[in-house]
């Protein structure tokens, strides 16, 4: 007599396990549960029902995480004798683990920090202001305002000071 296992995850608010008897005629119980790695019995032992075929699924309550070293434990009773088999429960890893929300991916590298171009600080001082008030950004704006003054025919000295002060704020 044959069981094999097959250690399907989680489902909702369960665990699912494949279970394969290669003689299902021979069975006259069988009994699938979770078991921590210190033997402690993580759930509810699911009993098979009469004339299970040769492949069942069972459903197992249990906890949202499994500790490691979790084993899924079936035990057969028949005209053989009792028979035990068990499976091991590894975690899912790496981008598998992440989609399932299992875990966060692991960060190869140390991430680095990197200066902003002058580009990028202008434009962060064009929409947000008050981020870049004085340095390269304001002397950029001083230039667009007067460049702006040129461009319409005035003279620089020739306006409101408020007025260039505005803006600059807005530009």
């Amino acid at each position: 007599m044959t069981v094999s296992l097959t250690f399907l995850g989680r489902i909702c608010d369960r665990w699912r396990v494949r279970v394969e008897l290669g003689e299902p005629r021979a069975v006259r119980g069988l009994t699938v549960s979770l078991v921590a790695e210190n033997g402690r019995v993580l759930g509810p032992s699911v009993v098979a029902p009469q004339d299970i075929g040769s492949c069942w699924v069972a459903d197992l309550r249990g906890p949202p995480h499994l500790p490691p070293g979790t084993v899924v434990r079936a035990t057969a009773d028949g005209e053989w004798g009792v028979l035990t088999e068990e499976i091991g429960v590894d975690p899912r890893r790496g981008l598998h683990a992440y989609l399932h929300a299992d875990a966060r991916l692991p960060l190869e590298g140390k991430p680095r920090g990197a200066a902003l171009s002058d580009r990028e600080t202008t434009l962060l001082g064009r929409i947000f202001p008050w981020m870049c008030g004085c340095g390269p950004a304001a002397a950029a704006k001083d230039d667009e305002v007067e460049a702006l003054l040129r461009e319409m025919g005035v003279d620089p000295g020739d306006v409101d000071p408020d007025l260039v002060a505005e803006l600059r704020r807005g530009v």
